[in-house]
């Protein structure tokens, strides 16, 4: 696994335990990205089962959407955080990959980050 991936993943978890007792925020999805997509795609595909959901065509390769479920309409109806993948170059210093959270109270929640150091 790329160290891309590794840190998604880890900032993923250390997040997921943050916010997780704060009912207000949800985890919307996890993005990563490198620079082939498509073989970065692959990869979650065959190491974790995801299944892609959706592609969204953009400059540098396409956007991929990945989630769980035992086929891919399965992993469509699953409302769960998706996994998105995305281009990412190194050497144009990308900031990919992020978090996407969605939040009921935009302001408390920034305040719940700024008292936790962010």
């Amino acid at each position: 696994m790329s160290n891309v991936a590794r840190v998604a993943l880890g900032t993923l978890a250390a997040l997921a335990v943050a916010f997780g007792a704060e009912a207000a925020v949800t985890l919307n999805s996890a993005r990563v990205g490198g620079p082939d997509v498509e073989a970065l795609g692959k990869f979650y595909a065959a190491a974790f089962g995801l299944k892609e959901v959706n592609r969204i065509p953009v400059q540098g390769g396409p956007e991929l959407f990945f989630n769980f479920g035992d086929s891919v309409d399965a992993a469509k109806a699953n409302t769960a955080a998706q996994v998105v993948i995305m281009h990412a170059d190194a050497v144009a210093n990308d900031s990919v990959p992020h978090l996407i959270f969605n939040v009921t109270d935009a302001a408390a929640t920034a305040a719940a980050v700024k008292q936790a150091g962010g």
